[in-house]
């Protein structure tokens, strides 16, 4: 199965932000293991720089973002995703960029703990732990 991740599971696990980590982390390891293929949108991994150098310092941002590297693959962005994106009824420009980026990709499921943006979404989002559940 495919999936793309969205950042807030990601920060869950990086922030250890209870309740969400047990579950966001279960995602990760599943990823891990290679019983999920998992896609990151290819803006995430800027972001995610930005994140860790501010709380964490340069050193582990630049392994974490080694890591993403290794472990996911790593959706381009282009005009198309960009134009699809303006098309979808998404109140949020991002999370219409996260659902044609789960198009282009062929996901099954969008990982996320904010299934609420993603209402119109043409790749179905559920959060970790209904991922877990169900799946």
């Amino acid at each position: 199965m495919k999936i793309l991740i969205d950042l807030d599971v990601l920060l869950d696990v990086i922030h250890k932000e209870e309740p969400a980590y047990s579950t966001s982390s279960a995602i990760l390891s599943l990823v891990l293991v290679r019983e999920l293929q998992a896609v990151l949108p290819s803006h995430a991994l800027p972001n995610m720089f930005a994140t860790l150098k501010q709380y964490s310092g340069i050193q582990q941002a630049n392994d974490m973002i080694d890591w993403f590297l290794a472990n996911f693959e790593i959706a381009t962005l282009d005009k198309a995703i960009f134009v699809a994106a303006r098309n979808l009824p998404l109140a949020d420009f991002e999370d219409a960029i996260v659902a044609c980026t789960a198009v282009q990709q062929a996901c099954d499921f969008i990982i996320t703990r904010h299934i609420g943006r993603f209402s119109g979404s043409p790749v179905p989002a559920v959060t970790p732990e209904e991922y877990l559940e169900r799946y």
